[in-house]
């Protein structure tokens, strides 16, 4: 979900200038995961983001930051195709923060109502790590029960980069219903789909 508030003036058919900031949550689907890992946990996140525009009410443009925390659960992963023993048991402490621009237009349905489209890159910094620790070995069904040697073998996965490429491209459905007020049905993809619900206020 996404909850937004947005401060600036009035949005008008010349100078839309505004200021949001608001919620999301993402998450990549099961059927995506499975591609690389046969065994998983639910890949879901939580992030926050602030986002400034300004141009032509109908086509401008749009910068914004932003940053999500894992909520992955801790869990035996396995990699698609490999052997049963190689399954670890992993804990997600990471983070994302990362900056954006790009371009969003305003396209009327009807009057007070509209559909916002927004395409944007930018790139993301990968904060803190994920923790592998071997499962007992001999343990090979079901792999998702094997027990860990927590204590004794877990290490952080060595990442090989840090800075990774981000990608926006995102719609609303929103309605006008006070001259001064917006609630919008937020949906899109931001390296892994998200939702949310945003609310937006025009001074």
């Amino acid at each position: 979900m996404c909850l937004a508030v947005l401060w600036g003036p009035a949005a008008t058919a010349s100078e839309p200038t505004y200021l949001s900031a608001g919620y999301r949550f993402l998450g990549a689907p099961d059927f995506l995961v499975d591609s690389t890992f046969s065994l998983h946990q639910p890949v879901t996140l939580h992030g926050g983001f602030v986002e400034y525009g300004w141009g032509d009410w109908k086509s401008h443009w749009v910068a914004g930051a932003g940053g999500a925390w894992s909520s992955i659960p801790e869990g035996n992963w396995q990699g698609a195709g490999t052997d049963p023993e190689s399954t670890a048991f992993l804990e997600w402490g990471v983070g994302f923060l990362g900056i954006w621009a790009g371009r969003e237009w305003n396209l009327t349905i009807t009057e007070g109502l509209f559909f916002s489209p927004t395409l944007a890159l930018g790139a993301a910094a990968v904060l803190g790590n994920v923790y592998a620790t071997e499962v007992i070995p001999g343990c090979v069904e079901p792999t998702s029960e094997c027990g860990h040697w927590r204590r004794a073998t877990r290490e952080p996965i060595d990442f090989s980069y840090r800075i990774m490429p981000v990608v926006l491209a995102s719609g609303s459905i929103a309605w006008r219903f006070r001259p001064d007020l917006t609630a919008s049905l937020d949906f899109g993809f931001l390296n892994i789909p998200f939702a949310g619900l945003a609310f937006q206020y025009h001074q």
